[in-house]
Formats: C-alpha cells, sequence, structure tokens
C-alpha cells in the first residue's frame, strides 16, 4: 500500500469514529427515574386547561354581575308559564273532551193527549235545552190549539233524560202559570202565558185562522256535565188533556163565543116600543153616528143599522145625503132601500 491509500485509509477510519460519536446516546438507570417521571406526559396531554378565575383591580377575584330585575322577573314568568301549562296539561287529561254544545235529541209523543215533541240539548258553559210541541196529526190541530190558547188546566211538561241503559240521568218539569176559571165557571180567565213558572220563554207559532200549531219552550237544564254527557235519548210526559176532553174544550169555547156575539147584539141594538100599525115612506138621510151605530133623516127620523152605521153596508150607502125608501112593522123592523146600493140594509126605528 503506497503512502496515498494510506492516507485514505486514515481517513475512512476517522469519519466511522465521527458517525460512532454521532449514533451514540446515554443510558439512564430505571432507579434513577422513577416511571411516574416518565409517563408524566399522559396526565398532562388529558387533564383539562385549570380554570384561571378573573381578576379584579386590586389582584383579588372579581365578584359576579348581579342579574337584573328584568332578567329575573323574565324568569319568573318562564317558570310559572311551565307550571301552569302542566297544570293544565294533567287536567285536560283528566276531563276529557268537552260535551257537544249541540244535540238533537229527536221526537217523542203522548199519544193520549194527541201530543209530539221534539228535544234539543245545548251546552254553553251549562247545559240548556230547547222543547217544541206541535199536535200529532192535523186532526188534533183545533183541540191542541183550543188548549194552548186557553188551558184549561195547569199544563205541566215532565222531560225524562236517560242514557243508552234507559236510565233517567236528569229531569225538567216545565210548568204553565194558570188561573183557574172564577165561580166554578168553564169561561177561561186567561190566554197563552209567555213564561213558564220557573220563568223560561214560551213562544208560540200561529197558522191559518189564528191557531197555534206549535210551542216553543227554552231555559236553562239541571243537569251536570257529567251526567250531560251520557244524553242518548229522552221521552215525556204531560197534565195536556186527552184528546176526548180537547173536543169537549173545543166545544165549550165555541158556546161561549157564539153567547157573547149574541150577548153583544142585545146589548148593542135598542129596544123600541111596538107601532100601530106598519108604516111606508121615503126619506133622506143626512147623517150618521157609528159608534151607535145610528142614522139621522131629514124627516127627524132614527134608524138603528148596527156597529159601524151606513159604511158597513156596501157600496151607495155611504155617502150623504142619501134618498132612500122605508118599510117598517109593527115591531119597528124595517128594510131600507135605495137605487143604486147593492144592498138591502135591515134597520130598526128608534123615533
Amino acid at each position: 500500500m503506497n503512502e496515498e491509500d494510506e492516507q485514505k485509509s486514515d481517513e475512512n477510519d476517522g469519519a466511522e469514529e465521527h458517525r460512532e460519536e454521532k449514533l451514540r446516546y446515554e443510558y439512564v438507570p430505571y432507579d434513577v427515574r422513577p416511571e411516574e417521571d416518565l409517563y408524566a406526559f399522559r396526565e398532562a396531554l388529558t387533564a383539562p386547561p385549570e380554570a384561571q378565575p378573573k381578576v379584579g383591580a386590586k389582584g383579588k377575584p372579581a365578584a359576579r354581575p348581579p342579574m337584573k330585575r328584568k332578567q329575573m322577573i323574565l324568569l319568573a314568568a318562564a317558570a310559572v308559564g311551565c307550571i301552569g301549562l302542566a297544570i293544565l296539561a294533567i287536567y285536560s287529561l283528566q276531563l276529557g273532551p268537552p260535551p257537544p254544545p249541540y244535540v238533537d235529541l229527536g221526537s217523542s209523543n203522548v199519544a193520549g193527549s194527541g201530543l209530539s215533541g221534539d228535544l234539543v240539548a245545548r251546552w254553553t258553559g251549562k247545559a240548556n235545552y230547547v222543547f217544541y210541541l206541535n199536535p200529532l196529526s192535523a186532526s188534533d190541530l183545533p183541540g191542541f190549539s183550543a188548549v194552548a190558547d186557553n188551558p184549561p188546566v195547569q199544563l205541566l211538561f215532565t222531560i225524562h233524560l236517560k242514557d243508552n241503559g234507559g236510565i233517567t240521568v236528569c229531569e225538567k218539569e216545565i210548568l204553565f202559570p194558570f188561573k183557574a176559571p172564577e165561580d166554578g165557571s168553564a169561561v177561561p180567565t186567561q190566554g197563552p202565558p209567555a213564561r213558564t213558572m220557573d220563568g223560561d220563554a214560551i213562544t208560540y207559532d200561529r197558522g191559518d185562522h189564528d191557531q197555534i200549531a206549535r210551542i216553543e219552550v227554552k231555559g236553562p237544564l239541571n243537569c251536570p256535565e257529567s251526567l250531560y254527557t251520557r244524553i242518548a235519548v229522552w221521552d215525556f210526559s204531560t197534565t195536556f188533556p186527552a184528546r176526548s176532553d180537547q173536543d169537549d174544550w173545543v166545544a165549550n169555547l165555541e158556546g161561549i163565543k157564539r153567547r157573547q156575539v149574541s150577548q153583544k147584539r142585545t146589548k148593542s141594538a135598542p129596544v123600541q116600543p111596538m107601532l100601530p100599525s106598519p108604516i111606508d115612506g121615503d126619506d133622506v138621510i143626512v147623517g150618521d153616528n157609528p159608534s151607535h151605530g145610528t142614522v139621522l133623516t131629514r124627516a127627524g127620523r132614527e134608524f138603528y143599522v148596527g156597529p159601524g152605521g151606513l159604511s158597513s153596508h156596501g157600496e151607495g150607502w155611504g155617502f150623504f145625503p142619501v134618498a132612500f125608501h122605508f118599510h117598517c112593522d109593527v115591531k119597528g123592523n124595517c128594510t131600507l132601500s135605495r137605487a143604486g146600493a147593492v144592498t138591502t140594509v135591515f134597520a130598526r126605528l128608534m123615533k
């Protein structure tokens, strides 16, 4: 090996020693560094950062600012609202759905009295009713109207509200006011009442010939919600007269009306003494007195022609002066006639 090769070999050995020196590390014995020091970095990685308290002006921790009054009120209101909603939810669950506001219970009847009834129950925070009363058929209308217009007895209708099992859960008595005929008379002393004894409203629907064709009664119903929700069917009982008694009452009222008309005519027609003989003649009517039903003539005669005077006797008699011919019998019963008049007037000679 020449000198140049030896020099290169020495340089390589130096480089190798330098690399070994770089890779050299120091061994630390186990008993010198305890295990907790070796793995302490794990706790440093997992532990949360330590909260640093705010520091005041003098180095002391700063106090939390007090809650504002408005914030306190809002928090209190929110708490009360939540409690209220919770109570309402519990209450609603306990009560269930509200009662139906309108229940049409359909028809029922009392055939012996010729009556048909319809009932509607209503809930407006409390129970109410509407009761419709009608004649059962067209042939029952005269008796129904006569009794409704002038009750011969005190009318009572008792409504029975029942559940699906037929058990009565609520009742309503509808009592009409009544004034008995005086001295045992068959003459009615009252017309149809406008309210029941409890103050419920009564309405009458009239049809042909002013006959009462329907009665409507409405008012409060003493029925709590727990029982109202069980109502399914109904019926009613009444003191309304039977059909045969209604017929007797109709005949009685018609007889009364005829007697009243007869009495009115008798009282309104003055009594005239008898004449010695029948008389005939011509005269001229110059005036009348409708309130008394009399007319005066130019010759000084006075004839009674009935309520309303001559104007009630048709065309040809209502304009004065009226020239006419008269004929009277010995009792003073006269006929008045004239040219152009449609009718002949029956009159009584007064003087």
